[in-house]
């Protein structure tokens, strides 16, 4: 699958060596590479950490659903209590075992994202960066991000999760032992862990993005001038949309230009789609220069475009 990123482990971020490769190529700074070590990072140990916290709730669900219905069968009297079960008591039962604590450790990581960008600004020369993203106009755009990553978060792992619990159980009433029924749904959460991971990776690194422009936003309302270059790997599995624009920089209208064909949000935060190792990162015109990095063109932005809708 293109994009697709491994397991992160304790030492290198896991498949995201070739982001340090592609700086290293254009000759940025020292801390402008380890600000993207760090990004990286901070998205690849909070995405591992919510697949364990995932496992982890899963078999606490198992225990939680074995305490409530006390029976090693299905009688009519847990028929019935499981019938009058609803989403919301499910998504209850999912936030006491555990669903509830993990979604509020992952959002702590956002903080993290925030001080990176801060980070940036302050490599790109901006003095008082962290007054920049205080600045209400900054926040305003900073909180809406976390919002709508909030708002994925409960859409894409907390209701899928209640509702295919809340299914197996309802479907299961006929024939089979509670014990059956609660492993059963067990073993089907365990295999969508894989999928819900992939969506809070994608959480994290929609909100990194997000927060990188909103930071430079609030930079260039003060005067500050930037491009932004696409940085990342190019290698046997980046998307056709990425190759076209990897390594080069773009100014605003072409970025707005750009259209990934995978997902709704603007490629300026979610950059290629789901699992996307690249990302625009602002750097000011003289360190563009100083760096030979390549100016794109709406040539460009049009070749990724059509490799985005499958043309080639």
């Amino acid at each position: 699958m293109l994009e697709t990123l491994p397991a992160p482990d304790n030492h290198e971020c896991a498949g995201n060596v070739h982001w340090l490769d592609a700086l290293d190529d254009l000759r940025v700074s020292p801390e402008l590479a380890d600000i993207v070590r760090a990004r990286v990072r901070v998205a690849d140990s909070a995405a591992s950490a919510v697949e364990k916290a995932l496992r982890r709730v899963i078999v606490n669900v198992g225990g939680e659903l074995r305490a409530a219905l006390s029976s090693s069968t299905v009688t009519d009297a847990v028929r019935r209590e499981i019938l009058a079960t609803t989403l919301r008591d499910l998504r209850d039962l999912l936030d006491d075992a555990g669903l509830a604590e993990a979604r509020d450790r992952f959002f702590t990581r956002f903080d993290d994202m925030d001080d990176l960008a801060e980070e940036l600004l302050e490599v790109g020369g901006v003095d008082e960066a962290a007054r920049i993203l205080d600045e209400p106009a900054t926040r305003l755009g900073l909180d809406a991000a976390e919002a709508r990553q909030l708002r994925a978060w409960q859409g894409k792992i907390e209701l899928p999760m209640a509702e295919r619990i809340l299914d197996g159980l309802q479907t299961s009433l006929t024939g089979e032992s509670l014990t059956s029924v609660i492993e059963r749904i067990q073993d089907a959460e365990d295999r969508s862990v894989g999928s819900a991971t992939t969506e809070a990776r994608t959480m994290i690194a929609e909100y990194d993005r997000a927060a990188q422009e909103e930071a430079t936003l609030g930079a260039e309302r003060e005067g500050f001038e930037f491009v932004r270059v696409y940085l990342g790997p190019e290698d046997r599995i980046t998307r056709p949309f990425c190759r076209a624009l990897v390594g080069k920089a773009f100014d605003r209208d072409e970025i707005a230009a750009l259209n990934n064909g995978q997902t709704s949000t603007a490629p300026l935060f979610s950059g290629g789609g789901y699992n996307c190792r690249h990302s625009f990162v602002a750097m000011s015109p003289g360190a563009v220069a100083d760096s030979g990095v390549e100016r794109g063109t709406m040539t460009d932005v049009r070749a990724a475009n059509a490799a985005g809708r499958g043309k080639r």
